[in-house]
């Protein structure tokens, strides 16, 4: 059976790049090892603007700098950038009994749909929701 690509949440994509190990679950890192390997973690374009965003507010610290940061960890092998495209934005507006508020969850969520990808997170509320809605959403 082939795997499906991987998309990860910005936190999983900032431990997994930090190399956080207590972060992310023995399965989870076994999940990502599997993605690299078919050259097929995604990262979505929201996930740039967010991590942006946090380090900008002081709430992350990425060495040296968030563009150097982007840019080496996306120019490394296994790593696709996903556009934020017109069916994604819409797709997020139409979720069903949607888990959260937060526009970037929702993006991520919507991009998962489109893309045909496990979402990987630790937001409990975007779990809960793939169980509820039999979606491809995995714990980190």
């Amino acid at each position: 059976m082939t795997e499906l690509p991987l998309l990860l949440d910005t936190h999983v994509w900032l431990w997994m790049e930090n190399d956080n190990p207590r972060r992310i679950s023995p399965a989870g890192e076994r999940r990502i090892a599997q993605a690299e390997s078919s050259a097929s973690i995604l990262i979505s374009a929201v996930s740039l603007w967010e991590l942006a965003m946090l380090d900008a507010r002081g709430r992350i610290e990425v060495v040296p700098d968030a563009l150097s940061w982007m840019r080496r960890s996306l120019a490394l092998p296994g790593r696709v950038l996903v556009p934020l495209s017109p069916e994604i934005a819409v797709t997020s507006v139409q979720i069903p009994d949607p888990p959260v508020a937060d526009p970037m969850d929702l993006m991520l969520l919507a991009t998962a749909l489109i893309e045909r990808a496990e979402l990987m997170t630790a937001d409990r509320k975007l779990l809960d929701y793939g169980k509820r809605h039999s979606l491809r959403i995995v714990p980190a």
